[in-house]
């Protein structure tokens, strides 16, 4: 065959090609890693926030404030438990005060250092 008409690429195009493609994949493959690991963040800020809302929605359906003072418990979301804290605080009004939700995941908080809240809501409730 004579070199004039032979087609394809050499061994250093090939060589070449795969360096570049191998650059190429680093970067890309470190932003697929990191995309995997905020979705699992925000799945569990997600769920957090529903059991948020939900206690706080369970607060105004009794019309009774919490006590002043942080009240624990837990409660399953999805395929996980959660710690709930809740209380209320006083206003200027005696009839009126804020009530605080906080959301952490249970399986963090059961270790001795104290996990992060991954949800807080702050509402208003009038005595009835």
């Amino acid at each position: 065959m004579n070199r004039a008409t032979a087609k394809g690429f050499t061994l250093l195009e090939v060589l070449l090609a795969l360096a570049v493609l191998a650059l190429v994949g680093i970067p890309v493959m470190q932003t697929v890693r990191e995309n995997m690991a905020n979705t699992h963040t925000l799945q569990q800020t997600t769920l957090a926030r529903w059991v948020a809302d939900n206690e706080m929605e369970q607060i105004h359906l009794e019309g009774r404030w919490p006590g002043r003072e942080w009240s624990k418990h837990s409660r399953m979301q999805g395929d996980s438990e959660w710690q709930v804290r809740r209380r209320s605080v006083e206003t200027g009004n005696d009839d009126f005060r804020m009530i605080e939700v906080e959301v952490r995941a249970l399986a963090a908080s059961n270790n001795n250092s104290q996990a992060p809240v991954l949800a807080s809501l702050q509402s208003y409730m009038y005595r009835r």
